[in-house]
């Protein structure tokens, strides 16, 4: 029972953790954004189609198909889509 209340504690904190990532006025707060970039790069290295996920379906498509060919392709696919410039 402590692990399964340990574990809620442990997820709750971190979505408070997600929300704080932005501002007052709604905007991400650099010193989160680069953090939360470098563990969106940690998850294209673990699990490359999941970082990826908020980029579009079709960016998700292609590393998932990349993914299934070869784990080394998706991941290499999820950095360059992960490094595109944003507008």
């Amino acid at each position: 029972m402590a692990e399964v209340a340990a574990l809620f504690h442990f997820f709750l904190r971190f979505f408070v953790f997600l929300q704080n990532c932005f501002n007052e006025y709604g905007k991400p707060d650099p010193q989160t954004t680069t953090f939360m970039s470098c563990l969106r790069v940690l998850l294209a290295i673990i699990f490359p189609p999941l970082s990826v996920i908020d980029k579009g379906c079709g960016s998700f498509l292609i590393v998932l198909i990349l993914t299934a060919i070869g784990w080394v392709p998706g991941v290499i696919g999820a950095l360059i889509i992960l490094n595109k410039n944003r507008d």
